[in-house]
């Protein structure tokens, strides 16, 4: 009876985290560096803080609070994966079937939905403000029916670089994502699905080291190629260290809560000081590491409040269409996010000051997830089918 409690505790600190986690990734694409207003940390005059150097500042330390979202994704997918399961050719393939629902099916719509919301900005570019279209933000006609095209969409049609560039070993920190933005998660997602095997055995044989070189790459940020990004591949795989090797997740990091919150504390403000430097993307990394043990403990400790249990659980199920749906709006308005953009055009000047900057960075990703929950509620009730294809059936 006890492994039954444990798993429903496991089962509720990880539904509980995905709400709050799909809001940080929202503040993560509301990027505070670009804004004109946005001051480098390395460039801070700390004895004469202003109004722009707070918002600098608010706006670096929550998106390394956030940088933490993806990686608990991937983790907890790995983990899932194998939990509770004597991994077979049989039990791969029943699981590749479901993920072809869960995965496969969304990736795609929400991609060709990109697409056409794309063209629609492009229309309005061309036609209505007559003005070129030069990013790729906007789409042409002619764009759209090219074959090549499509398969750029669905799988590199955005470069996305470290804002530095450089890590320790010299190498471009840059990635690809398809034209939903975000969903480059669900693509490595996918390709780490089918790769599942080949983890399985290389846990089995190679144990934790195998887990050690993969972290040890994570932290050099030696990146690979797109679909088996390093940060997906590593924590996909931490995840599914523990699962194969029959440790529960919550047990385990509970062991470590006080270590995992002390280093986080510690992390987060050397990480500050680290923004624009060489050393920056190896302590975010070696920070994301700890940081899960971090929320996992912290989330525990939360969620035994029954109040704040049941908020987050009943919001447990939107996470993937807030994750799928966010960026849209930002992609077809404006690179600062569909928040910012109505409160730029509902105060004229957003940016002009600090005190405005910090204002719209707090408001504008509520916004959006406020937007986010209203369609899934339109959807759901409306357009049922269409939602249940939209996010993978899940309930």
């Amino acid at each position: 009876m006890k492994t039954d409690i444990t798993e429903v505790s496991t089962s509720i600190v990880v539904s509980w985290l995905r709400f709050p986690m799909a809001v940080l990734v929202v503040y993560i694409h509301l990027t505070p560096q670009l804004s004109p207003i946005f001051t480098p940390i390395s460039g801070i005059n700390w004895a004469m803080l202003n109004f722009d150097n707070i918002y600098s500042i608010l706006g670096v330390t929550i998106n390394n609070i956030a940088a933490v979202a993806v990686p608990f994704f991937f983790f907890s997918s790995g983990y899932y994966f194998f939990y509770r399961t004597e991994f077979s050719k049989e039990i791969y393939v029943r699981k590749i079937k479901k993920r072809a629902k869960t995965l496969l099916i969304p990736y795609i719509l929400w991609n060709i939905i990109a697409v056409l919301c794309r063209y629609l900005h492009g229309l309005w570019q061309s036609q209505i403000l007559n003005v070129a279209l030069t990013e790729k933000h906007s789409l042409s006609l002619e764009d759209i029916y090219s074959l090549p095209n499509w398969v750029s969409y669905m799988w590199n049609h955005f470069t996305i670089s470290n804002t530095n560039g450089i890590d320790l070993l010299g190498l471009s920190g840059s990635f690809t994502a398809p034209a939903d933005l975000p969903l480059w998660f669900l693509r490595d997602l996918i390709v780490l699905s089918l790769l599942t095997p080949l983890i399985y055995f290389a846990i089995k044989r190679g144990k934790y080291a195998f887990l050690i070189v993969l972290w040890i790459a994570y932290i050099l940020n030696i990146e690979t190629l797109a679909g088996i990004n390093i940060t997906g591949l590593f924590f996909f795989s931490f995840g599914a260290y523990l699962s194969i090797n029959k440790k529960d997740l919550l047990d385990t990091f509970l062991k470590y809560r006080s270590e995992g919150i002390i280093a986080f504390i510690i992390l987060l403000p050397m990480l500050l000081f680290m923004n624009g430097t060489k050393f920056e993307m190896a302590f975010n990394h070696i920070y994301c590491t700890v940081a899960i043990i971090a929320v996992v403990a912290l989330a525990h400790k939360m969620s035994s409040k029954k109040s704040l249990r049941n908020f987050f659980l009943k919001k447990s199920n939107r996470s993937f269409f807030i994750y799928a749906l966010h960026t849209l709006p930002i992609i077809i308005t404006s690179p600062l996010g569909f928040g910012t953009y109505l409160l730029t055009k509902t105060f004229n000047s957003i940016y002009n000051s600090g005190e405005e900057g910090i204002l719209t960075y707090l408001i504008a990703p509520i916004i959006g997830v406020v937007i986010c929950l209203f369609c899934f509620s339109f959807l759901n009730r409306f357009f049922p089918k269409a939602f249940y294809y939209l996010t993978g059936g899940r309930d």
